[in-house]
Order: C-alpha cells, then sequence, then structure tokens
C-alpha cells in the first residue's frame, strides 16, 4: 500500500506543478504549523473513498448487466461518470467551468489508477498535489 502510495506521489508530479504554477487553487488561508499540510491526507483519503471506491464501484454494477460482453464500456462510462460527480461536488467553492474541468483531468487519472492499480494510488495521487501546496502556503507565512 505505502509503495502504491509513494508511487502516485511520483506520477502526479505533473499535477503539482501545474497546481504550483497556474496559481489557480483556491485560497485555502494561512497554514501556521509544519503539521497542517498532512490534513492533505483527509480530503484524499475521504473523497477517493466516495469518489472511486463506492461510486465507480456502484455505477460499474449498475451498468454491467446491460453492457453485455462490453465490460470495459462499463468500467470507462463509471470512470467518466464519478469524475464529472467529484468535479460537481467541488462547484460552490469553483465556477461550474472549472468544477467541469478538474473532474475530467483530474478526476478521470484518479478513477484509472483505481481501476488499474489501487485506492491508494488514487488516494496517493489526490494527496500529494494538496500536501505540496499546503507546504507552500506554509513557506510563504
Amino acid at each position: 500500500a505505502l509503495k502504491s502510495f509513494i508511487w502516485a506521489g511520483i506520477v502526479s508530479v505533473p499535477l503539482i506543478l501545474l497546481n504550483l504554477f497556474s496559481n489557480s487553487s483556491p485560497n485555502e488561508g494561512a497554514i501556521d504549523h509544519w503539521w497542517q499540510p498532512f490534513y492533505a491526507f483527509f480530503p484524499a483519503l475521504a473523497e477517493e473513498i466516495w469518489a472511486r471506491l463506492f461510486l465507480v464501484t456502484f455505477v460499474y454494477v449498475w451498468l454491467q448487466p446491460v453492457s453485455g460482453d462490453q465490460s470495459g464500456r462499463a468500467i470507462g462510462i463509471s470512470v467518466l461518470l464519478s469524475a464529472l460527480i467529484h468535479g460537481l461536488a467541488h462547484y460552490p467553492e469553483s465556477s461550474m467551468f472549472s468544477a467541469i474541468l478538474s473532474g475530467l483531468f483530474v478526476g478521470i487519472p484518479l478513477g484509472m489508477l483505481f481501476v488499474k492499480r489501487d485506492l491508494e494510488s488514487a488516494i496517493g495521487y489526490h494527496f500529494f498535489p494538496v500536501f505540496i501546496r499546503w507546504v507552500v502556503i506554509f513557506l510563504q507565512v
């Protein structure tokens, strides 16, 4: 599990750099203590459990009987729908367009990591960009 978590952190380096240099992240406020960036584990764990583990699995189980012999179609649609729903869950914090784009450009890779590898990889891919962003906020204070 730790190996998958760390591997996903390495794979998420392009997302980390995009997140840091695009300045598109919302203002999380002041992070005053060195341990506060580790709180990034909570949204990574919570969101990946409900958006990937439960939602992808639920949509797949729901679509599998109607997809027949093409289980790949059910997997693809379940990853796409869960990514869009996850992106729209961030809507009040960001614009609708931004929520949909983040659902597509971040949610689909997370869903594919979950399907092709494991939940720990999806959690790591979600954790490291938020963690690094919060470390940078801490260092700026």
